[in-house]
């Protein structure tokens, strides 16, 4: 519930620096977030997370990503402030969200997302059978009145991340880690930014008030 939060206050922050605030329009103020930014995006959106469905999702059976680094640092999310969870962040200077595989997507109280009034773009990486539940964003589609998906075939859940060193595969397969720089064969990492970087300004040009 930082995240947002944190959004939120840099805004302002810009709002207030004159510098700054001069090269805003405040009528096209859009969020862009990938994995918990995700999250985060729909938060600032009006999307709120519904606790009980979060604290279960690093239950056996549950969808989270992350719940193997939370248990290693000793968090159990069951003994997070529900309150805390539940809490609104919507920010209504933001008039548009581009979401790319949100982290807890499916863990939002349906209610809250009906309620979301600006144009959501949900953005999947990777072919349906390949998408971690846990950021599957189809589902979202149906329940936010103003959302559209995009599933961007030929690449993975890592292809957003930074290129790596060329010896950086065979470090992480040494360290026992996720292949986070494979993609699939035959495209480029360069390649697959460009796509996605090209996918982000249409929606924005496409969402956001003329």
């Amino acid at each position: 519930w930082l995240r947002p939060a944190d959004l939120s206050a840099a805004l302002t922050a810009i709002e207030k620096r004159s510098t700054l605030s001069v090269e805003i329009d405040r009528n096209r103020v859009g969020v862009l977030g990938f994995l918990v930014g995700g999250t985060s995006a729909l938060s600032l959106g009006g999307g709120r997370l519904d606790p009980e469905s979060f604290a279960r999702s690093c239950d056996p059976g549950g969808t989270g990503v992350d719940c193997a680094e939370f248990a290693g640092a000793g968090i159990d999310l069951h003994s997070i402030d529900p309150q805390n969870i539940a809490r609104s962040h919507l920010d209504p200077r933001v008039k548009a969200a581009v979401v790319i595989d949100p982290e807890f997507g499916v863990n939002f109280s349906r209610d809250s997302l009906k309620r979301i009034s600006i144009p959501v773009r949900l953005i999947n990486l990777g072919m349906p059978a390949s998408i971690w539940p846990g950021l599957r964003a189809s589902g979202l589609k149906d329940a936010i009145p103003n959302a559209h998906y995009d599933l961007l075939g030929d690449t993975s859940q890592y292809s957003a991340f930074s290129e790596c060193k060329p010896s950086g595969a065979a470090i992480l397969r040494e360290e026992g880690e996720e292949p986070l720089c494979d993609d699939p064969q035959g495209t480029s990492r360069t390649a697959i930014h460009d796509r996605l970087a090209d996918n982000v300004a249409a929606a924005f040009r496409s969402d956001l008030p003329q």
